[in-house]
Formats: C-alpha cells, sequence, structure tokens
C-alpha cells in the first residue's frame, strides 16, 4: 500500500457520478424505433390492462364462508380496489409510458424542425 496521496476526482471504487447526470442523446432514427418499441409495449400493456380489469374482480368469495369473503376482499384491494391495487399501478405506468412516448415525438418533430431551418438558412432543403 503506497503513502501517496490519492488524485482527485472519480475513484475506480466511487460509483456515484462525479457531477449532474449527462443528457440522454438518441440519433434521430433511434427515435423513431424508440418510439415504435414504446407502442408496441403499450399496446401488450393495454391487452393486459384490460385482461386483468375483466378478469381480477372476483363474483363472490371463493367457498362461500368467512374467511373465503375475508380472503377475496384482500385480493380485491390488492389487485384491483385499493391504493395500491395492480390495475392502478399498471395504468399509472401505463400513462408514463405514454408521457414518455408522447415527449420523444415532440423531441423528433422539434429535430426534425431545427433540420430543416438550418438546411434552408444553407440554401438547401434536407
Amino acid at each position: 500500500m503506497s503513502d501517496r496521496p490519492l488524485p482527485d476526482g472519480p475513484q475506480p471504487d466511487d460509483h456515484r457520478p462525479a457531477g449532474p447526470a449527462p443528457d440522454l442523446r438518441l440519433d434521430p432514427p433511434s427515435l423513431t424505433r424508440l418510439r415504435s418499441a414504446l407502442d408496441d409495449a403499450l399496446a401488450r400493456l393495454g391487452t393486459a390492462l384490460r385482461d386483468l380489469q375483466a378478469d381480477a374482480r372476483l363474483p363472490r368469495p371463493w367457498l362461500g364462508d368467512p374467511v373465503s369473503a375475508a380472503g377475496a376482499s384482500g385480493y380485491a384491494r390488492h389487485c384491483t380496489d385499493g391504493p395500491d391495487a395492480a390495475v392502478g399501478a399498471l395504468a399509472a405506468y401505463r400513462a408514463e409510458l405514454e408521457r414518455v412516448r408522447d415527449g420523444l415525438g415532440e423531441t423528433d418533430r422539434s429535430y426534425a424542425a431545427t433540420e430543416d431551418t438550418v438546411a434552408a438558412s444553407w440554401g438547401g432543403s434536407r
């Protein structure tokens, strides 16, 4: 082990970022592919959410006894009715994916407009 001081800056075992998190940078074709992947994920998630909403609610307690009634009530709170229910969590996840997809669409449109403006300023078109 050396007695020399460690150099300034991040150390090999320091996993924290040295400064602010870097911006996410994507090339324009990646935006289109990423939006397409999000659309596919949203379609699959929409199907799963519709199925869960249709099938998760129990029509009646399994055996009709008090224990089954309590179990059915807990199940409903966990899957469909409670504040942390699976249906609500999946719906929130879907909304977040939609927000991300829509934001990428806006970024893509903004990039295209900027490219068109730059190309026009040089007397050409994209």
